[in-house]
């Protein structure tokens, strides 16, 4: 496995420590930099990290295994291990580290304490750091104005008779930190490496020659796993520990579809953005450890999750209550806080409201009745059906049931309008016409579309230029707004890739479902875990180190790719 530090960060399940290689950045010249990934940080860089000799600046050489990164020069070597969800641990040999502190606010310092020990207030960042050395000499350099550092630089230079240095740098939140043991170094880096085994294991399994991509996809989600912290009740896997640092409220659900080989691990992820659900049963858009927005929300595909994990593992019923209980109020709050026209038919308030931000559904009005989102709520009203029906409320399941079957019934004869989908004002029922994909996600519904309109939609993926060589456009490639690095309007997304793949092959076409499930590993083998691709050339773009993309990456290599070419 080769990861890239400019595109996936060296860290590991539950630190909110991360080690980037940065390019074209605010605030920072090119380098390696020591990050942090905490919610409240204006700035996540800590320090910018260079070997160091006589000679001066060294070149080196990076390499990343799960546990432990190497920095190598023809002097020696630096090795870092994140042996906690708040220490980092560097041992040198051979050679110096320097650690250069960015320094953007008006009160970040460094404060000697004796005995080997600095505390660094890194106010940018929102974080304390007791530095502490174990082994080999640190230098500071500290050039003080009266109120903050103006200048701070720290070398760690290896011992001069052992040649060996040992520093640990370590967050608190606390008004002291109280000197903690320090394990063995290359331990720390086997519990690190075990874990992340643990975590290969119960990942879905991939045929061949995609099983180097598997152990990417694993890292990545692995490594943006962090601990409960803050706002964060559960261990929660980011979007990314690049710069996504939260999590969404459909995110989750991708990544809770891939953990199912993990109970606790898939459990924590469904529940964990219903821990913040409010009195009205409504959402929050995002949460991390520091805040929780709720200027929108998301798309309910939680139903149509949850019922995929369902068919796969067995839950026991304190989950499935939990997931019932949620369900039942986020639902109802759509039909009770969404419905904006009073027809039955919950609106966006937003693109972002639907997770396609910037989709060509709303580039002319707000609210809009979206058919993606009526056939979410479609499958969530039966899945709630369901889960009433385990649980011994069968009145319940059959009053769930009659609902989706009602809305089925006239979201069909709204909103399929001339041979296709559209979406419409939710004031004036003014419809929208448009080339996004997001009028095919309909094609969620399986078989319970009428198989002329299911037809029309599978065959539509095709004839009308959503399918690239890599997978599907989100804004068809001959629409007037296709833009190549567009966001929603056009390049390859994994999570509307997976819902329309498991949609057509519940409705019968298999075929077409595995071969675009196919093209879209290929395209995440080629170009990584991005956090969207150019469907035209394949490019990797925004975040490289996506875990929704790592997600359906695994759903769909183990489900749909049986011998990719």
């Amino acid at each position: 496995m080769h990861i890239e530090l400019e595109h996936v960060p060296f860290s590991r399940r539950a630190s909110y420590f991360a080690v980037s290689r940065l390019t074209n950045r605010p605030q920072c010249d090119d380098g390696l930099y020591l990050r942090t990934v905490h919610g409240g940080a204006k700035t996540r860089e800590l320090f910018s990290l260079n070997l160091t000799s006589a000679r001066g600046r060294e070149q080196f050489h990076e390499l990343t295994v799960p546990g432990k990164l190497s920095l190598s020069s023809e002097s020696g070597v630096v090795e870092l291990c994140l042996d906690s969800a708040d220490r980092v641990l560097v041992r040198g040999q051979g050679v110096s580290l320097e650690l250069d502190a960015l320094l953007t606010s008006a009160y970040d310092l460094i404060v000697p304490l004796g005995h080997g020990r600095w505390q660094y207030i890194c106010y940018a960042s929102d974080i304390n750091l007791m530095i502490t050395v174990r082994q080999g000499t640190l230098r500071v350099t500290d050039r003080w104005t009266g109120v903050k550092s103006e200048q701070l630089r720290l070398r760690l230079d290896p011992d001069p008779i052992t040649n060996r240095s040992l520093l640990s740098l370590e967050e608190f939140t606390t008004s002291y930190q109280v000197e903690r043991d320090v394990e063995n170094f290359d331990q720390a880096v086997e519990v690190a490496r075990l874990d992340f085994l643990e975590s290969l294991s119960s990942a879905p399994q991939v045929q061949s020659p995609l099983a180097e991509t598997r152990e990417l996809a694993v890292y990545v989600n692995w490594a943006s796993i962090v601990a409960p912290r803050g706002h964060i009740q559960r261990p929660v896997m980011f979007m990314s520990k690049n710069w996504m640092t939260n999590v969404w409220a459909w995110d989750h659900c991708f990544n809770a579809m891939a953990s199912t080989g993990d109970l606790k691990l898939a459990m924590d992820q469904f529940l964990c953005i219903f821990d913040y659900q409010d009195e009205h049963g409504g959402i929050p858009d995002c949460f991390n450890d520091s805040f929780i927005s709720r200027n929108f929300t998301k798309p309910a595909v939680h139903g149509w999750a949850l019922q995929w994990m369902m068919d796969r593992t067995e839950f026991d019923e304190s989950f499935l209550s939990a997931s019932y209980a949620a369900l039942s109020k986020w639902t109802e709050w759509w039909f009770e806080f969404r419905d904006v026209s009073g027809g039955g038919f919950p609106a966006y308030y937003h693109g972002n409201d639907s997770g396609w931000d910037n989709g060509t559904a709303f580039a002319r009005f707000v609210p809009v009745e979206s058919p993606d989102q009526i056939a979410f709520l479609i499958i969530q009203l039966e899945v709630l059906s369901g889960l009433a029906g385990r649980l011994g409320q069968l009145a319940e399941a059959d009053a769930w049931m009659a609902r989706s079957t009602a809305l089925l019934e006239n979201f069909l004869r709204e909103f399929w309008v001339d041979g296709r989908f559209v979406a419409r004002s939710a004031v004036t029922h003014e419809v929208v016409h448009c080339d996004s994909l997001l009028m095919y996600v309909p094609l969620v519904l399986g078989a319970r579309l009428p198989a002329e309109i299911f037809a029309t939609l599978a065959n539509g993926l095709t004839s009308n230029g959503f399918l690239t060589e890599f997978g599907l456009a989100t804004e068809s490639p001959s629409s007037a707004f296709y833009t190549p690095d567009g966001y929603w309007r056009g390049p390859i997304w994994a999570p509307s890739t997976l819902i329309i793949v498991d949609g057509l092959k519940r409705g019968g076409r298999a075929d077409l479902a595995e071969e675009i499930a196919r093209r879209f590993c290929l395209l995440a083998s080629r170009s990584g875990m991005a956090e969207n691709y150019d469907a035209v050339s394949g490019e990797g773009l925004r975040d490289r180190a996506y875990t929704w993309t790592a997600s359906v990456f695994l759903i769909l290599a183990s489900e749909y790719v049986a011998s990719p070419e």
